[in-house]
């Protein structure tokens, strides 16, 4: 298999909900591995860089990239793009329904960040930011620089969200079709593919992704059973 992939320019499409798509830290995901290295082969074998193949997936370049890197996973309609371009020859180059992400401006030297707390967390949150007379904003970055600073809590903080990712990835892959396409799919028949490319707009039908080649229904995942090219 061909190594060093180059980084093609930025292009592509972003798909509306591509800020959904799940970061995953410190490039330790079996699964997000697992799917980098089936589609860095599929994508080197059509001979395509970067940009090229994230175009015609409906994907920006750096989320291709991204992906391709393992540190990052596709969201549910990324997903299903990937599948249908890898295995039934969907092109999503001129597709209308996805358009370009909106540019956020921030001030220089801060990031902006969304999280989701439970309703009894954001009752609690809310009450301590009360009592101190803070906003929530404040309160967030307050306590993310004081652990940051402590050590142990990281540590064990880090043993608690590998064995949620495990958790997550198992529920991921067992929810969505289209990952056991991605993860199981031929991919002698994904490079075939590549040259018989057409349009999205004349396909029929949209989810999930159709299995095309004759394979016996894929076992129920079991955590850490992927094989790596």
């Amino acid at each position: 298999m061909p190594t060093g992939p180059g980084i093609g320019d930025e292009g592509g499409s972003a798909s509306p909900s591509s800020k959904d798509a799940l970061t995953l830290p410190n490039f330790s995901n079996p699964l997000a591995r697992a799917l980098s290295k089936r589609l860095a082969f599929v994508r080197e074998e059509r001979g395509l860089n970067v940009r090229d193949a994230a175009k015609q997936a409906g994907l920006s370049s750096s989320r291709w990239w991204a992906i391709e890197k393992h540190a990052m996973l596709p969201n549910e309609a990324e997903a299903e793009r990937l599948a249908r371009w890898a295995f039934e020859g969907v092109d999503y180059t001129d597709s209308k329904e996805l358009k370009p992400r909106k540019k956020v401006s921030k001030g220089a030297g801060w990031a902006s960040f969304k999280f989701h707390l439970p309703k009894k967390s954001t009752t609690r949150l809310r009450r301590a930011c009360k009592r101190m007379g803070i906003t929530i904003s404040m309160f967030t970055q307050l306590a993310v620089e004081r652990l940051l600073d402590n050590e142990p809590v990281l540590g064990t903080l880090e043993d608690a969200a590998k064995e949620i990712e495990r958790a997550r990835i198992t529920d991921l892959v067992n929810a969505d079709k289209n990952y056991e396409v991605l993860l199981t799919g031929d991919l002698e028949r994904a490079i075939e593919m590549g040259a018989k490319l057409v349009p999205e707009a004349k396909v029929s039908g949209r989810k999930p992704a159709i299995q095309k080649f004759n394979e016996p229904e894929p076992e129920p995942y079991v955590d850490d059973s992927w094989e790596i090219l």
